[in-house]
């Protein structure tokens, strides 16, 4: 049996490890995002919970302020879409919606008119959004990705758009309340910082999605786990890289068992290893005669 000459092999081993880092730029390893539907531990509410939904969640605060000036009566939905100009929601979708979640008793009419009255669970509701009004670190991150989802919507052509313009439509709110001017700037900064977004030098200023931001949007993940999900994808790159020498290292050390190790071509193996779009390492069989 051959010989095997170590220094043969590291130096092989690390030819094949920069072809696995070549080969791992063409096709970059993925990492989803995923999507956090709980107030607790410092995530954004669900979209699903009526505290992340703008719409509700200001339906379920209107109801309590009416309730409070007529406690016994029935309202009107009807009214809080007019005062509101929440043209394209339905007053008696909306009451359903609440109904379901038992937060508001619906009077079943020969109309279609949607007359509602808050239940203990509604009142119970109304007293959380109240809470979560003051949550400044909440109102943070809803704004960052009530902004993030409207501007991919708009302008995911990566159009430059005018921030400002988001403070004029239904998502701009937080459990119930507006989001101020300083609330959507410091949002913009953070965006900006993840490199979600770019400022544009316009008059007036304007913001783009980027690339990035693009690629967060399609996960349907939060803004705020996407430093988490890069940094996670970095490591999981450094450790398939280990792997990768690692398997390189055995390869060579078989082949050269049965040759002698300086006909083993490092440099012609490196050139054909590939990565799956999972990261996975494929190295074809060595030949000594292939081109």
């Amino acid at each position: 049996m051959a010989r095997i000459n170590q220094r043969a092999i590291d130096k092989h081993v690390k030819e094949i490890v920069k072809g696995y880092e070549r080969a791992a730029r063409r096709n970059p390893i993925g990492v989803p995002i995923k999507t956090e539907a709980s107030a607790e531990g410092g995530a954004v509410p669900g979209r699903d919970t009526v505290e992340g939904d703008p719409v509700l969640a200001r339906l379920l605060t209107w109801l309590d302020e009416k309730t409070r000036q007529n406690p016994s009566h029935y309202i009107d939905v009807t009214e809080f879409v007019e005062e509101q100009q929440l043209h394209d929601e339905d007053a008696a979708v909306l009451a359903f919606e609440l109904e379901q979640r038992d937060l508001v008793r619906v009077a079943r009419t020969m109309g279609d008119t949607p007359l509602v009255h808050l239940t203990d669970a509604g009142r119970a509701a109304t007293h959380r959004l109240r809470k979560l009004r003051l949550d400044r670190a909440a109102r943070l991150r809803y704004t960052m990705d009530a902004f993030h989802r409207w501007l991919f919507d708009i302008a995911g052509d990566q159009k430059p758009i005018n921030p400002v313009l988001f403070l004029a439509t239904p998502a701009a709110y937080f459990a119930g309340s507006e989001i101020t001017g300083a609330e959507l700037y410091e949002a913009l900064a953070h965006l900006s910082q993840h490199q979600l977004i770019e400022h544009i030098d316009t008059e007036p200023p304007t913001v783009a999605i980027t690339p990035q931001g693009v690629s967060c949007a399609l996960t349907g993940g939060s803004v705020q786990n996407r430093p988490h999900a890069v940094r996670h994808r970095r490591e999981q790159h450094t450790m398939s890289i280990w792997s990768a020498a690692d398997v390189a290292r055995d390869l060579v050390r078989r082949q050269a068992a049965g040759l002698d190790a300086e006909q083993v071509d490092g440099k012609q193996l490196a050139a054909r290893i590939e990565t799956g779009p999972d990261g996975t390492l494929s190295v074809p069989p060595f030949h000594p005669d292939h081109t």
